[in-house]
């Protein structure tokens, strides 16, 4: 059941786009040169409004919009309950996304990371769809349950303990200068009437 917003936030998203467009620009490189680092006071919001907006509409999510849904994803899973939570739930979706961005966006240990972590999955691929993946999960689980759940274990303690990013990846940082290497597209969503 689509959750249906009230007509005030949906004003506000329209007005937060429009103004967006007509100081900035429509494009993702011109949202990106305008604020110059994630830290700039507003560059977290817009990306996550746009973000959010697309999936409230139910658009297919763009190469960058997979990109920073799949960075905020897997910090947020990994961080309250470790790579198999990740995995199990809707964020590991995204796994591939968040392997893009980690090499687009020159992160070469948490690549490494990534890919150690993904080996428990046969041929090293975790389903992008998510029943598919639960059952990938199940079947690893009844093979051998105590060395997947090492494996999972060993991987977390090292996601928490990275240097100098206690905590994870990709950073803002990373993602950042990813969405910087993909081709240039349209990027602030258009909102037509009352809800479009």
């Amino acid at each position: 059941m689509k959750i249906t917003w009230p007509p005030d936030v949906i004003a506000r998203y329209r007005a937060h786009f429009d103004k967006t467009r007509a100081s900035i620009g429509d494009d993702l490189h011109s949202i990106l040169d305008h604020f110059g680092a994630p830290s700039a006071p507003g560059a977290e919001l817009l990306l996550e409004r746009v973000v959010t907006w697309c999936v409230y509409v139910e658009k297919p999510l763009s190469l960058p919009e997979r990109m920073i849904v799949g960075a905020t994803a897997l910090r947020s899973d990994v961080q309250n309950g470790g790579f198999h939570q990740y995995f199990v739930n809707d964020a590991g979706d995204y796994w591939e996304d968040v392997l893009y961005t980690l090499r687009a966006g020159g992160d070469a240990d948490g690549e490494r990371h990534l890919l150690e972590t993904v080996r428990v999955f046969p041929d090293a691929r975790p389903s992008a769809d998510r029943a598919a993946r639960n059952a990938q999960l199940e079947a690893i689980e009844a093979r051998d349950g105590a060395a997947m759940w090492a494996h999972f274990d060993r991987q977390d303690a090292l996601y928490y303990a990275r240097d100098p990013d206690p905590g994870g990846y990709p950073t803002e940082e990373t993602l950042w200068s990813a969405l910087r290497r993909v081709p240039n597209e349209r990027f602030i969503p258009y909102i037509e009437g009352g809800d479009s």
